[in-house]
């Protein structure tokens, strides 16, 4: 009778390298979030174009919302956009868009501080590899064995941080002033899509932003209005002081929202604060709001 032994596989350290760079690779894709929405009947029936909105959360902080927004034309025409505006959730106008001497100086700290991040990532692999190179030289098989993983895994590290990086630049390509938002004219050409961007600032009490109403002059001169939802609204650090205000009510009043913490507030802790859909909060407080001004 035959027996069939177990057989257990280990993977080296190259094809972990290459199984890494598979998975994370991925499809870089034009379409940032769900596809925007038209508002008239007849740009319904018809999109002149196809956008979607996206914040990029590596360019967010706590102060300051970077906003990536992609625009197709399936036409075969060329499309011009001018006088492009933005609306903001329940007609606040407590937001604003960054610009002149303020986005410069944002534009000069961002840089200083990926060449800083950049140096500090290097350092750290090198540190890694250059002691894993030295374990690989021992005679003992287990520290040697150690130190090939070790090695191996500072390379897949650059690998994977490489990978990331160049996928994120070529869904949502570094800002420009060709490519800002309210360049005096935008151009896309027949059959192709392009990524456009703004910095947003607001105030602490700002409504959450889940999503933006975008206005535009066509190349025809026709007025086009529609509304796009915003992707990565959980992951963008931005508006923290809102969802700390939003975790707080939500222990006094009924969202039917369950949170796994009652006794302390939610947004303190970050594995509970990516749970809540946080803009669904904002739209709650907002209705209750609403209805009891109107009582």
């Amino acid at each position: 009778m035959k027996t069939h032994k177990r057989r257990t596989t280990t993977l080296s350290p190259v094809r972990l390298i290459a199984l890494s760079m598979l998975f994370l690779s991925g499809c870089a894709s034009h379409k940032l979030g769900p596809q925007a929405t038209y508002v008239s009947a007849a740009d319904q029936k018809a999109p002149p174009l196809a956008v979607t909105a996206a914040f990029r959360p590596d360019m967010c902080t706590r102060q300051v919302a970077y906003l990536s927004i992609n625009i197709e034309n399936p036409s075969a025409q060329w499309k011009k956009l001018t006088d492009v505006q933005l609306d903001y959730p329940y007609d606040s106008d407590k937001f604003y868009p960054i610009r002149g001497k303020k986005l410069l100086a944002w534009a000069d700290a961002r840089e200083q501080q990926a060449a800083r991040d950049s140096y500090n990532a290097g350092m750290a692999r090198l540190a890694a590899f250059t002691v894993g190179r030295v374990m690989m030289e021992s005679h003992d098989k287990g520290t040697a064995d150690s130190g090939k993983a070790l090695a191996a895994g500072s390379l897949a590290s650059d690998a994977v941080s490489s990978i990331r990086s160049a996928h994120r630049h070529a869904e949502q390509p570094p800002g420009g002033e060709s490519n800002h938002l309210f360049s005096d004219e935008l151009l896309i050409a027949p059959g192709t899509s392009r990524t456009f961007w703004i910095l947003l600032g607001a105030e602490p009490n700002a409504p959450l932003m889940g999503w933006t109403g975008i206005r535009y002059t066509d190349e025809n001169n026709l007025s086009h209005q529609l509304v796009a939802t915003i992707g990565q609204t959980q992951t963008c650090d931005w508006q923290e002081d809102r969802i700390q205000f939003l975790g707080k009510w939500m222990q006094t009043h009924d969202t039917g929202i369950r949170t796994a913490v009652r006794s302390q507030n939610p947004a303190m802790s970050p594995s509970i604060r990516r749970t809540i859909n946080w803009i669904q909060v904002e739209k709650i407080y907002q209705d209750q709001s609403a209805a009891t001004a109107a009582q």
